[in-house]
């Protein structure tokens, strides 16, 4: 049989091109339509994925799906989302529709009046949903959710003690704040009654024991109850109160401990505590935080503050701003402080099972603290930039002093002076971490000893930006973090991981210098899982395989290694390509990893794989930019009029003629040629360019790399 071929592929190719020049170019009206991807997360066993889809202005959709990719559940409008630890309940809030609130803030109304969040809870397996109305807020306990509190948003707000599994629920009036303790024992809650409430008696702070559903009432009288704070064994808390009248024009924070032995809680530490400097309060402003062992009580000590003169009249007096040239912060930003500078307070420490002593740690001439995830140990970092600011003015970073301080006795120990630079402590307490802007070095300070380590001592490769091309000294490539034990750090240069021995017994390059002979910068990728609040430190597992990013500063590809921090070698690859990737994060079987994924052509979406194998797509949150007509980019290389290599992306419609004229936008911005993988979604902006909106109507814009030439900003533009 004879078939004619040529007549049907000619009416294909005019269908095909019928299709193609039916897409439309971009308008102003579509910003709102277009979506992001936020908010992700995977459940400890890695059975559930949850994540919302957003746009850019309206109503948020959140989706829950399983790790095979079933969507189990829909939900508007979500924020806040939980899976319990059992991962038998899924809560969250519910906000009001944009609409609704976008109407009311039109009216003007009163913040009491506006539209309320809900609350929703759902049972996964049995797809049951509860949804209560006006809710402000809701908690769980961290290591156990048998049950749930959430305080109502009306009038009277009133807390609900919620069994999940069936239903009972427990309700307490007047409730202000509440906290649950990490096993669920107890709920701690503060009654507030109205201003003009002077016969009730019901203020105050209550425990709750939920076993044996017993109420106690462990402190009395109106006041401000702030920082309930149970200990990690739930065995003792902590909290701050103010119960001076409402309109005190001095606040009077006082400190106070509680354990189940003692009938109610008993203040350890006020202004008139044997230890408090002298003018000095507990600060209302202060954070607290036991140490892990429960041994030591971190809270805030300030000076206290002057109490306006109410005999004054406000229209008979001049309001001045006085600014001098010797002034730490010029007098704009001096107004913008105001309010952090009238909240600063600086940290002590109590010892409640020691008599209550009080070490006063820093004073007000220091402005940073850092103490250790378990703060079990002696030694806290400080720093002092007093009488040195002024120069952050002209110079963008102002020196510190840096001091370690003992926690037992407050001693301080100068470890670098005039430092330009960035500090860490060790995750056990025993090491400073220090790098130099002027030398560019990294050192260590080992505390028990005094000695100061040059970590880099040898090597030839640089540690700052090589590339700096600002009038300021450059600033490093980072660390990666801490090895398990806390006796080696992993830091970056350019391209590849460094280990160093903090005690200076040796050094390893652990991507074997592949980084530079290719020109690929790896990174580590932090997927280990920790709810626990008080762990923020990134810990690198020893002797095992981890995973990095490399970026291919040539190609621009991005891709998914391997590298064992045990020893030197040749990271492994699993994949590169052209897309960008982002947001990782891993379930606690190791295996089951989450990640977005996207390129100039597909908007980020949200991809499940096995240890980066064999992945799955989870969402298409843009599936109408296939209706427009969109673009490509390109890396276009060429050679200055100076005579260096240069390189920039070329960005062209989806329809691009290579026989026909078009107008071309130049975009210059610094380096922009990094991103030639990375999705741009059309939106207004205040400052860049919106170049899918303008490749989509036919221009090409072109974002070539500017290298500036310091002292001449203008001039590397002009001669790229």
């Amino acid at each position: 049989m004879k078939v004619n071929i040529a007549p049907t592929l000619s009416i294909l190719l005019l269908l095909s091109t019928g299709l193609f020049a039916q897409k439309r170019p971009l308008d102003h009206s579509v910003y709102d339509h277009w979506k992001s991807i936020n908010n992700t997360e995977i459940s400890k066993t890695g059975q559930f994925i949850q994540y919302e889809i957003t746009p850019q202005e309206g109503d948020a959709v959140f989706e829950l799906k399983s790790k095979d990719n079933e969507l189990l559940f829909t939900l508007p409008r979500v924020a806040d989302a939980k899976l319990t630890r059992d991962e038998s309940f899924l809560i969250a809030r519910i906000k009001p529709t944009f609409e609704e609130t976008r109407q009311a803030k039109i009216k003007k109304k009163k913040i009491s009046d506006m539209p309320k969040d809900s609350l929703i809870i759902v049972n996964i397996q049995h797809k049951d949903q509860w949804k209560i109305p006006a809710v402000s807020r809701y908690k769980l306990a961290q290591n156990k959710n048998e049950y749930i509190a959430f305080l109502g948003s009306d009038s009277v707000s009133i807390l609900h003690v919620r069994n999940l599994v069936t239903g009972d629920t427990l309700n307490f009036q007047k409730v202000d704040q509440f906290v649950w303790s990490p096993n669920e024992d107890f709920l701690l809650f503060s009654k507030k009654n109205e201003a003009k409430d002077s016969l009730s008696t019901d203020a105050g702070l209550y425990i709750f024991d939920v076993v044996n559903k017993k109420i106690k009432k462990i402190s009395n009288g109106q006041g401000d109850y702030k920082e309930l704070l149970f200990d990690d064994n739930g065995t003792q808390l902590a909290f701050l109160a103010d119960k001076t009248p409402e309109k005190s024009l001095l606040k009077d924070f006082k400190l106070y401990y509680y354990t189940p032995q003692l009938d109610t809680a008993h203040v350890i530490a006020s202004q008139q505590s044997v230890g408090v400097p002298s003018q000095w309060y507990v600060s209302g402003d202060g954070k607290l935080k036991f140490s892990a062992d429960g041994e030591k009580l971190f809270f805030g000590l300030a000076p206290i503050p002057k109490v306006k003169d109410t005999t004054l009249v406000d229209f008979e007096h001049a309001q001045v701003d006085i600014w001098h040239w010797k002034d730490d912060y010029i007098q704009p930003q001096q107004l913008v402080n105001i309010k952090r500078d009238k909240s600063r307070n600086f940290l002590s420490v109590i010892y409640p099972k020691n008599g209550n002593r009080i070490v006063p740690l820093v004073d007000d001439t220091f402005n940073r603290t850092s103490i250790t995830d378990e703060a079990n140990n002696e030694w806290i970092l400080a720093s002092s930039d007093f009488d040195k600011r002024i120069a952050i003015q002209w110079e963008g970073f102002a020196p510190s002093d840096i001091y370690i301080a003992s926690t037992l006795s407050g001693q301080k120990r100068m470890v670098k002076e005039n430092l330009n630079g960035y500090t860490y402590l060790s995750p056990k307490g025993d090491f400073v971490l220090y790098f130099n802007r002027e030398t560019g070095n990294w050192h260590s300070y080992q505390i028990s000893s005094g000695r100061t380590i040059l970590l880099n001592d040898g090597l030839p490769v640089n540690f700052v930006d090589e590339e700096n091309d600002s009038p300021i000294l450059p600033s490093p490539y980072g660390m990666a973090g801490w090895s398990t034990d806390g006796k080696d750090v992993y830091i970056y240069d350019r391209y590849d991981i460094w280990k160093f021995d903090l005690s200076g017994k040796g050094k390893e390059l652990l991507t074997n210098g592949e980084g530079r002979a290719t020109q690929t910068i790896f990174r580590y990728i932090d997927l280990n899982q920790n709810d626990n609040p008080r762990y923020h430190t990134t810990i690198i597992p020893d002797k095992q395989d981890i995973f990095i990013t490399g970026f291919n500063e040539n190609t621009k590809y991005n891709g998914i290694y391997t590298v064992n921090t045990s020893k030197s070698r040749k990271p492994n690859e699993i994949f590169s390509d052209g897309y960008t990737f982002r947001s990782f994060k891993r379930a606690s079987d190791g295996e089951t990893i989450i990640y977005t994924k996207e390129n100039y052509n597909h908007s980020p979406d949200l991809y499940v794989s096995k240890q980066f194998k064999n992945e799955t797509r989870l969402t298409d949150i843009n599936p109408q930019q296939e209706t427009y007509n969109w673009g490509t980019a390109e890396l276009v290389h060429w050679t200055t009029p100076a005579g260096f290599a240069a390189e920039g992306i070329l960005y062209k419609p989806e329809n691009f003629d290579p026989n026909k004229k078009y107008p071309i936008i130049a975009y210059f911005y610094e380096k922009l040629s990094n991103g030639l993988y990375t999705y741009q979604a059309p939106a207004p902006t205040p400052s860049r360019l919106n170049i899918p909106y303008y490749v989509s109507n036919e221009y090409l814009v072109f974002a070539p790399d500017i290298r500036y030439e310091i002292g001449y900003p203008g001039k590397p533009q002009r001669n790229t």
